[in-house]
């Protein structure tokens, strides 16, 4: 390309700040190229000009840096939060190994979020990538997916724990404790869901009119105090879920694995309910006619 500086009063030792807007950042990944700058009655000066990373892949580190980081391998970002704002429908945000304290929302578009294990297939990689949302002291619910997200928005690879989410304390728009759906299905992959509180229901997932597909998932050690220790769906829910196991869970009044309600009929196949306790319900509880689970090879 070439342009034109309409000032020509540039003299030796001067500095001029150009700024180049490429039409297509999406499928850039970096570039860099040389360009020469002419003026008359100046000594020709040549430049480097550099376009920044643009994904498609944004890295998350912990000893990365979310102000000076741009998200590439080799400058990564240190909130998962961060590559998930920047990143656009369709891009990945790759999570190193390690602990992030942090509440995250995915709305609106449709992004792959995982850790290593969904570049390397090591499931080893799914107790090393934990997102912790920080217990009492932090902001509630860990995982919160909404506006219209569809299967193709994928969370894998990662352990989501210590949502602590109650009533008094109102996460931004969660009310469960590990992971939130509201009118989205994602896909929920080779997770583990563990040691979330929710003082009223879904203390593993809630899902409130949404359909996501759940595979190769453990839901562990969740309390749900009012309901859905597990899981809880409301709403009209229909989610597929698939080896999954959902063990040791509290769901306090109602339904200690799952708690299904308001015309929600999941199915269920390949699937463990062991260990769960409740007043009513300490594996499933169906509350009302109009929810008829599908069940295939459950024990």
């Amino acid at each position: 390309f070439t342009t034109t500086f309409s000032d020509a009063s540039i003299a030796p030792g001067d500095f001029v700040e150009v700024e180049f807007q490429f039409s297509s950042p999406v499928n850039l990944t970096a570039v860099e190229e040389t360009a020469i700058i002419i003026a008359a009655g100046v000594e020709n000066q040549t430049v480097l000009l550099t376009a920044g990373y643009y994904g498609p892949v944004w890295h998350v580190d912990t000893n990365g840096d979310d102000t000076t980081g741009d998200g590439s391998g080799g400058n990564p970002f240190a909130s998962i939060q961060t590559g998930i704002d920047i990143a656009e429908p369709g891009d990945s945000v790759q999570i190193s190994p390690g602990t992030y304290v942090e509440n995250i929302i995915i709305s609106g578009k449709n992004l792959i979020v995982g850790s290593l294990q969904l570049w390397t297939q090591d499931t080893s990689y799914i107790s090393q990538t934990i997102i912790d949302g920080g217990g009492a002291n932090g902001t509630g619910t860990v995982v919160i997916f909404d506006n219209n997200i569809d299967t193709t928005c994928v969370l894998s690879g990662v352990t989501i724990a210590n949502g602590y989410e109650v009533s008094v304390q109102g996460g931004p728009l969660g009310f469960a404790g590990g992971i939130d759906c509201i009118g989205s299905n994602p896909t929920l992959s080779n997770l583990i869901i563990r040691d979330n509180y929710v003082d009223g229901n879904g203390g593993g997932i809630q899902l409130s009119g949404s359909n996501p597909i759940i595979k190769s998932v453990v839901i562990q050690n969740n309390t749900g105090l009012s309901g859905g220790g597990g899981i809880l769906c409301t709403g009209g829910s229909s989610p597929f879920l698939t080896n999954v196991q959902i063990i040791g869970n509290d769901g306090g009044n109602d339904g200690g694995g799952l708690y299904l309600t308001a015309g929600s009929s999941p199915t269920l196949k390949d699937v463990i309910i062991a260990n769960n306790t409740a007043n009513s319900g300490g594996g499933l509880l169906c509350w009302d006619n109009n929810v008829i689970p599908m069940l295939d090879n459950v024990t």
